[in-house]
């Protein structure tokens, strides 16, 4: 299994990878992406035997206010999506997903990685993002 940049030809495999994410489920609040909106993001996939079985993008921002934790001209990456496909998963590759975007955030000069993440199985979530990759947990949205 590789982990590389996407092609502008795979934006309608990965739009409907995304339509999979948002009917699973498995998250609460997802919405599916468009080509449209996926064009505008360096996207990443994993991909086996030539079959994409998932993507991660993300975003560098620079503060332009302040923010909870965050201070104006502060340097931001902003991990948007992680998805693997349900067959895929306890494989490793969200962590390399997730890998290939924080290179991508040193490689832009951002001074933190941000991550919102969601998922009804919040237990599997915390130990990917803190126990695997070992992130701090900062905060928690309860609804």
């Amino acid at each position: 299994m590789i982990i590389r940049l996407s092609t502008k030809e795979e934006l309608p495999l990965i739009a409907a990878m995304s339509q999979n994410f948002a009917d699973e489920g498995c998250c609460n609040g997802i919405n599916a992406d468009t080509i449209e909106e996926l064009s505008t993001y360096e996207l990443y996939v994993a991909e086996d035997d030539g079959k994409l079985v998932g993507y991660a993008y993300g975003a560098a921002e620079t503060a332009s206010r302040k923010r909870f934790f965050i201070l104006p001209g502060h340097k931001n990456f902003y991990v948007e999506i992680i998805y693997v496909k349900p067959e895929y998963r306890s494989l490793g590759l969200g962590r390399k997903l997730y890998q290939k975007l924080e290179d991508r955030a040193r490689e832009l000069g951002c001074e933190t990685v941000e991550v919102i993440a969601v998922s009804k199985n919040y237990k599997k979530l915390l130990h990917l993002y803190i126990e695997e990759l070992g992130l701090e947990f900062f905060n928690a949205h309860l609804m």
